[in-house]
């Protein structure tokens, strides 16, 4: 499950237009830190695990031993790697694997079922408006029951592949077991299809978390409607896995900002407590003993988003009581939910509750309370509480290095999403003098995410026009500014297109 998360996270990033490729050339310094990132480690273990999985595992694992015997204390280098695969599983495993190692971007195939003669399915590949073509393997299962699997190697932008099936499949899940590297655009009945009845005995844990984070996908994208995508959270809100709870959980937290009206936040609101809201208090802030280490781990994450976004006001007044109860004794609450508890009061926080905070941060000489500390002010909403902050790391009463997240502040509400970007405009001479750096890079490269959370036309302006001429100073800054801009373009592009079905809806809550 740890996997299909990471593949999800790599496919979020590898989206964007301005998405480098898993092997990109060096070219500039700033393309050494653009190296480590998500592209480099999630989607190339992504890769490489459908690789795997396409090649049978004892293939896979004879040509990584073939490999490692033949290039001991060598060097080597990727096509040496391939090849040694391509040797032990009898298929040329080079020639496509380098689509994925030289391209940038994840394919989306569209899948359409066709049983007006023997069952078939048709395929089309895409990314965007490009006319990128990848060599995919697909691994598809479909029937009844648990079904039947079939697999086969995507070449060309579209193809028809006849299924094995003797009549035609009651339902397809398009990505088998969540191993391919690809979204899937189920088009007609076949999304609907494939999650009606005992959704949990046909596809695995891993499987409906993958299926849910590819309706997110698409929906983000524009190839489905954000209504069908919500239907998923009524459909999922209660699964057994962990795993996927919360993956339907986030599912329903990413419409949160921008795309609901103002005006259907309160059906916004019923409509998470409705899903998520008698699970939170059923779990409660308080851990039981003998409780298991899933519902350790589900508790502070759908306790705090309904404590938060949910509006649960009970639940937020716990966690003010709690948070005051553990800046005097750090035994009275659980270190599970601490973090959960503390940005769950900031959210609701006024000035006070940040003074507190920031003394209890000052105070401290343990690291993890004071991450702790510094993560939950960044969740303040209160507009004289994110000022405060940013000014203790502007005049240095907080180290930059502990404390530079404050400076991001503010960003999850629409009252003071700009004050980051304005702040770091007034007083951008001051911040980065004498260059400072933050895990070994320019502090310059990061500041362009004062406008992460920017979704208008105006703003995105005013952000290009502030950094345009500043990025080129800094190494790897003129990557993260058009990656930035990319994503208030598709906020932009994507209320646009989903603010109708929304609102359609969350009219019924």
């Amino acid at each position: 499950m740890d996997d299909t998360g990471s593949k999800l996270f790599a496919e979020r990033q590898d989206s964007l237009v301005t998405a480098r490729k898993i092997r990109q050339e060096i070219e500039t310094r700033g393309d050494i830190s653009n190296a480590f990132d998500g592209i480099t480690y999630n989607k190339g273990a992504a890769v490489i695990a459908m690789f795997e999985s396409w090649m049978g595992p004892e293939g896979f694992r004879r040509g990584v031993q073939n490999y490692l015997r033949q290039y001991a204390f060598r060097t080597t280098t990727a096509s040496d790697f391939l090849d040694a695969l391509s040797s032990s599983s009898k298929k040329d495993i080079t020639k496509p694997f380098s689509t994925f190692l030289e391209q940038a971007g994840v394919p989306v195939v569209k899948v359409t079922l066709d049983c007006s003669k023997a069952p078939a399915l048709h395929l089309e590949q895409s990314r965007g408006s490009t006319s990128q073509v990848w060599s995919i393997p697909i691994c598809v299962r479909y029937g009844s029951g648990k079904g039947e699997s079939q697999c086969t190697l995507m070449t060309q932008p579209s193809m028809d592949w006849p299924l094995q099936a003797k009549s035609c499949p009651a339902w397809i899940d398009a990505n088998a077991n969540a191993q391919g590297y690809y979204r899937v655009d189920y088009q007609g009945t076949l999304l609907s299809a494939l999650t009606s009845g005992d959704v949990e005995h046909r596809l695995t844990a891993a499987g409906r978390y993958d299926l849910i984070g590819n309706a997110e996908a698409m929906a983000s994208g524009g190839r489905m409607p954000a209504a069908d995508a919500l239907r998923m959270v009524e459909a999922f809100r209660s699964d057994s896995s962990r795993q996927v709870l919360q993956r339907s959980l986030a599912l329903a937290l990413s419409f949160q900002r921008d795309v609901v009206p103002e005006s259907l936040l309160p059906n916004y609101q019923r409509f998470l407590r409705k899903s998520f809201q008698a699970r939170a208090r059923e779990l409660g802030w308080i851990p039981r003993p003998g409780e298991s280490e899933d519902i350790r781990l589900l508790r502070p994450e759908l306790v705090g988003a309904m404590a938060k976004t949910g509006g649960d006001q009970e639940l937020a007044q716990q966690a003010r009581q709690l948070a005051e109860k553990w800046l005097a004794d750090r035994k009275a609450v659980t270190p599970d939910v601490v973090g959960s508890v503390l940005s769950s009061a900031a959210y609701h926080g006024d000035i006070a509750l940040f003074q507190s905070f920031l003394a209890e941060f000052k105070k401290t000489q343990d690291r993890q309370d004071q991450e702790r500390l510094i993560g939950a002010i960044t969740e303040f909403r209160d507009l004289a509480a994110v000022e405060a902050g940013m000014q203790e790391v502007l005049t240095g009463r907080v180290k930059l290095a502990d404390g530079f997240l404050l400076l991001f502040g503010g960003q999850n509400s629409p009252t003071t999403r700009k004050l980051p970007f304005e702040f770091v405009k007034a007083h951008f001479n001051e911040i980065m003098k004498d260059n400072p750096s933050i895990f070994g890079f320019s502090f310059g490269s990061f500041l362009p995410k004062v406008g992460g959370s920017f979704c208008d036309a105006e703003s995105r302006k005013q952000l290009q026009d502030y950094f345009a001429p500043l990025v080129d100073k800094y190494d790897g800054a003129p990557r993260k500014l058009a990656q930035v801009l990319e994503g208030v373009d598709l906020c932009i592009a994507w209320v646009a297109a989903q603010r109708p079905s929304v609102s359609e809806f969350l009219a019924k809550y």
